[in-house]
């Protein structure tokens, strides 16, 4: 997801196994927390409608939201693609 703070990125993971949400952001601050929580709303809204048009049957409305534990942080704006991956490959997140 993008933020313009200054052109700032986050991930936002659904995760159907475990029926939660959570926000991976290495630079987060708490004066843009609250845009950012929006944001991802605005995605599971987008998800529910797209699961509903399509009869998928995942209701991501009853899924909880909130930011990942424990995730590192970049001092500097210029690491975010290489904090993704890391934040991914220790996650053991897999992608299909």
């Amino acid at each position: 997801m993008h933020d313009d703070c200054p052109s700032h990125w986050y991930l936002c993971v659904i995760d159907f196994k475990h029926f939660d949400i959570q926000i991976l952001d290495s630079l987060r601050s708490k004066s843009r927390d609250e845009f950012r929580f929006k944001s991802v709303k605005i995605v599971v809204e987008f998800c529910q409608t797209f699961f509903k048009l399509y009869d998928i049957g995942k209701d991501v409305f009853q899924f909880s939201i909130d930011w990942a534990p424990s995730i590192p942080t970049q001092d500097n704006g210029g690491t975010v693609e290489c904090m993704s991956l890391d934040i991914c490959k220790d996650s053991k997140m897999v992608i299909r």
